[in-house]
């Protein structure tokens, strides 16, 4: 990824695919998605989204840490 942001999350990510389940985690390219990025209203990156039944219940943009999104998973 061209995103230096996007990049310093790679490892917290991969962390947290392998510390945490039943949860799907999607990425998407940002200089490919831009109609997907509009729908979603995602405006800078990284941008994290959870969804729980279809239902949006956390967003936060910019650098996560790897508690936040576990946290966020939880609710």
């Amino acid at each position: 990824t061209w995103c230096p942001p996007c990049r310093k999350m790679e490892p917290v990510l991969a962390e947290l695919k392998s510390t945490t389940e039943n949860y799907i985690l999607q990425k998407m390219d940002a200089g490919i998605e831009l109609q997907l990025m509009k729908s979603l209203n995602v405006s800078e990156l990284p941008t994290f989204i959870v969804y729980r039944d279809g239902v949006e219940t956390w967003r936060k943009s910019g650098l996560a840490t790897l508690s936040e999104l576990q946290t966020a998973l939880k609710k």
